[in-house]
């Protein structure tokens, strides 16, 4: 995979020439941060981040969805505290209609797409709008309250073709809050993904912004650090299989065939972790999606792995195996109950 590199001196260079010709006044960056009863502490901590930012120009816009009465006056409480900070109240949507909300508000040219309880880097956003001029996607690293980063990345160029590929192998952040956007890119089919995905869809948005580009900027970077909140929807929700088909079936809607078939092997093995996840009750109509959504691809080609041919055979008949199993333990059982019958008339005689 080929990058064109930049060295970082020299494009800092240029970019604090051209900061000059700006006013203060002057917006290059809107912060678009989603509320919804967020921690106080982790909340105070995510907008401090932006403040402390070493990169003056931006505005950081404030969406309360539907929050309760404290978090919202947080808000209002904190937007009073810098101009720069705008509060916009809505009724509660999903994080995807807040930041809609947000982005139809924004009044600079780049978006980035902060989570209430994520913490950007003090040069996050000057190390981001350094290669402004060189891509319409400019993604960063991160690390998470541990001090563990992710991943390493190359400084360079690359086309979206092969940032979808590494994006799909989980070689390049899925976290929309490690990359700064062209607002041009959110057209309706990020800002209206449907209000079912309330997890994964980042991942959704992510595909759709990197397939409306032209180049992606990869840059090596620590953007923000994402805080393990135990109250987040990551933490607290748990798929069900019928989630997920329902997930995969939109994204293939963004990807080319190829892809999707490079895809069969890692999505089979997901799904069917799923039907047999030990905090959901095993239910039929799992095995039925699942067989469903694998049933036209698996006959669509001829590179299909043999084994995943054969785990697709043994879910397919579950039912079948369970009879022949159940045929099979019968006559053990009752070999068994023959055994134990005659031993305890045996001990009867000796006593």
């Amino acid at each position: 995979m080929k990058f064109t590199t930049f060295k970082k001196k020299e494009r800092m260079n240029s970019l604090n020439k051209k900061e000059k010709a700006y006013s203060k006044e002057k917006c290059l960056i809107s912060v678009i941060v989603p509320i919804y009863n967020t921690p106080e502490t982790h909340f105070r901590e995510c907008v401090q981040s932006v403040i402390s930012q070493n990169f003056d120009n931006w505005e950081l816009i404030l969406v309360d969805d539907g929050s309760n009465l404290s978090t919202a006056k947080l808000c209002d409480i904190l937007a009073n505290e810098d101009e720069r900070i705008l509060v916009h109240h809505k009724p509660n949507g999903g994080v995807t209609s807040a930041r809609r909300y947000g982005i139809e508000r924004a009044k600079s040219e780049w978006i980035y797409l902060l989570d209430s309880d994520d913490k950007l880097y003090p040069k996050g956003l000057s190390n981001l709008y350094t290669y402004h001029l060189e891509a319409d996607m400019i993604c960063g690293r991160f690390d998470d309250s541990n001090g563990q980063s992710f991943p390493t990345l190359h400084n360079g160029i690359i086309d979206k073709s092969q940032y979808i590929q590494l994006f799909l192998q989980r070689k390049v952040p899925m976290s929309l809050a490690a990359t700064l956007f062209k607002k041009c890119l959110f057209t309706s089919k990020v800002l209206n993904l449907p209000s079912q995905f309330i997890y994964g869809e980042d991942y959704l948005s992510k595909i759709i912004l990197s397939q409306a580009c032209t180049n992606v900027f990869l840059c090596n970077d620590i953007i923000f650090t994402y805080v393990n909140n135990v109250q987040s929807v990551t933490h607290t929700v748990v798929q069900s299989p019928l989630y997920r088909v329902a997930f995969l079936k939109e994204r293939n809607k963004y990807l080319s065939l190829d892809l999707i078939q490079d895809r069969l092997q890692s999505d089979y093995e997901e799904l069917l972790s799923s039907v047999f996840d030990k905090r959901l009750p095993y239910k039929n109509s799992y095995r039925e999606a699942v067989l469903s959504y694998f049933s036209d691809k698996i006959q669509a080609t001829t590179t299909i792995p043999r084994q995943l041919k054969r785990k697709y055979w043994i879910l397919k008949n579950i039912p079948i195996l369970l009879y022949i199993y159940k045929l099979m333990l019968y006559p053990t059982i009752c070999l068994l109950c023959i055994v134990l019958n005659k031993k305890r008339k045996l001990i009867d005689i000796t006593k």
